[in-house]
């Protein structure tokens, strides 16, 4: 009762900031991308995705126009986020896991592919999961149905099973416009050089828990407790919301806290992440969608200070290892080369 009267007093309201905001961006110049759903909520893993997708335009189209708009206002009123998109205005999605039966954003976008049937449309690096179910395969179907109408889509997958979802099942006529690349937060290296001290637990509390992971967390737990490691609490979500203006500090900051660690445990994807481009060691648990695992064995399964483990075997013997880990550097040059399909794609 208490959210419908929130929502009831607050929606007239985010619409119409949602209209002025539009209002104003009438005087941008022509070629202009439009960043679409850049969060307004507390998970800074969708942030990390935002700041290093804006570096990647920064760094490879200096000379076009950037209209960033946010998840809140495409919420609002999609109508009034984009009434100021042309024809020869480039449509980008962030990147991020909110494809397919998981969660309802899905649906949002593919009323946006809908409404822009002549605008070039590239969504950042994805994983795609439907839930093998009656209403997953018929989420499947649906989707289906506006991906391959629409003649100017490419979709980046940044895990095998969503690549294979895409060319098999969503896009299969569109091959052509399926690319296979790395999570766009690998675009970012960004070191702190502090002072390391203990271990760092980033797990996540939502729908999207491995229960297979909890003997392996209680057997990690056991190892830290035996050798009186101290522990310590962080997590990539945060229960407030992040506005645009706001986003490179809340990233910094947990850039920031996360190097303080000598070692990170988490199942979260950005989790793992957070800790490769800050150079901090890290042991990677699985999630229910699997894309930790996968996007580990795709891109990052050669780099020694980041483990993937799915079981308890050898568990010291690993944490070990990375405790030992005192020059850590992640190089991603090799990695940036990967992103090429993205760049062709918005200037075809």
């Amino acid at each position: 009762m208490l959210s419908t009267i929130k929502q009831f007093i607050y929606r007239p309201i985010g619409i119409y900031h949602t209209y002025c905001r539009a209002r104003k961006r009438n005087n941008i110049l022509h070629n202009r991308i439009y960043l679409l759903n850049i969060p307004s909520h507390g998970n800074l893993g969708d942030h990390l995705l935002s700041i290093a997708e804006q570096q990647f335009f920064a760094d490879n189209f200096p000379d076009r126009e950037i209209v960033l708009v946010s998840s809140a206002d495409l919420y609002y009123s999609i109508r009034f986020a984009l009434m100021d998109v042309r024809e020869d205005d480039v449509l980008c999605v962030t990147g991020g896991g909110f494809m397919g039966s998981l969660y309802e954003e899905e649906e949002r976008f593919l009323t946006i592919i809908k409404r822009f049937p002549t605008n070039k449309i590239v969504f950042f690096p994805q994983t795609i999961y439907y839930e093998a179910s009656p209403k997953g395969e018929a989420l499947i179907q649906k989707a289906a149905k506006v991906y391959s109408g629409h003649k100017h889509l490419y979709v980046m997958a940044r895990d095998s099973k969503s690549y294979d979802l895409l060319v098999n099942r969503l896009m299969p006529n569109s091959k052509h416009r399926v690319f296979l690349t790395p999570d766009i937060a690998l675009y970012v290296h960004a070191p702190q050089g502090n002072k390391r001290n203990g271990v760092m637990w980033c797990l996540r509390q939502d729908g999207e828990i491995d229960a297979g992971n909890d003997a392996i967390v209680k057997a990690i737990k056991e190892i830290f407790e035996a050798r009186a490691l101290s522990q310590h609490q962080t997590d990539t979500y945060v229960y407030r919301s992040i506005s645009i203006e706001n986003e490179h500090h809340e990233v910094k900051a947990k850039m920031n806290e996360i190097s303080k660690a000598q070692l990170v445990i988490t199942d979260r994807l950005h989790g793992m992440i957070y800790s490769l481009i800050t150079d901090t060691p890290v042991i990677a648990l699985d999630n229910l969608s699997k894309k930790v695992s996968q996007v580990y064995n795709l891109w990052l399964k050669e780099i020694l200070f980041v483990k993937v483990v799915d079981d308890t075997t050898d568990l010291e013997k690993i944490i070990d290892s990375m405790l030992q880990q005192t020059a850590c550097h992640y190089n991603n040059i090799e990695i940036r080369k990967k992103y090429q399909p993205i760049i062709d794609a918005i200037n075809e």
